[in-house]
């Protein structure tokens, strides 16, 4: 679906720059064969998604040709999306981290290292034959983990909740000068 459905062009790709990509990967699509032919060919900043509850299982880099080779003609494409990884920023802050194997205080962590931060939007959509009935949004989550760690589930023990600090974007704060340590 393409954005200047809903925007103007100008709109549109602005937003456009601020989303990554994703490609369907269904066998019977046209959209399909093109995500697959993506994957398949240009893998190097992308990941494959199993699509299922709880995340997990994320396939990276040369690893994506190797799976949809596998799956070339099959309907388990239809049970993963490609997407455009994100390369988020790194900010020098506090992870707190539970080591769940011993229940006592003394297992908490509290690491100063590079973390990055997602912000996960959610929302509904309630749709009859194409006419929108209902499009409302449902919350935020704002995760943390630290740079490198190519998963991200909070109940896996990846990353952790965390929260938003909205700035002025003319403040030019230096993220040294500052941080924020989540309850």
């Amino acid at each position: 679906m393409r954005l200047e459905r809903f925007l103007d062009s100008k709109d549109a790709t602005r937003l456009s720059q601020v989303f990554c990509k994703f490609w369907s990967l269904e066998p019977d699509a046209r959209q399909g064969k093109e995500g697959y032919d993506i994957g398949l060919n240009a893998s190097r900043n992308l990941v494959l998604k199993p699509q299922r509850e709880g995340g997990g299982h994320n396939v990276f880099g040369e690893d994506i040709k190797v799976l949809l080779s596998n799956i070339a003609d099959s309907d388990q494409r239809s049970q993963y999306i490609l997407m455009e990884y994100i390369n988020s920023p790194k900010e020098r802050n506090w992870l707190m981290s539970y080591d769940d194997a011993v229940k006592s205080e003394s297992t908490r962590h509290l690491d100063c290292d590079q973390l990055v931060s997602e912000l996960g939007i959610y929302g509904s959509v309630l749709a009859d034959r194409g006419v929108v009935r209902s499009n409302r949004v449902g919350g935020y989550l704002v995760r943390s983990k630290k740079f490198g760690v190519k998963e991200g589930g909070v109940a896996s023990g990846f990353a952790g909740i965390s929260s938003l600090l909205l700035v002025d974007d003319d403040a030019n704060l230096d993220s040294d000068s500052f941080f924020v340590v989540d309850d």
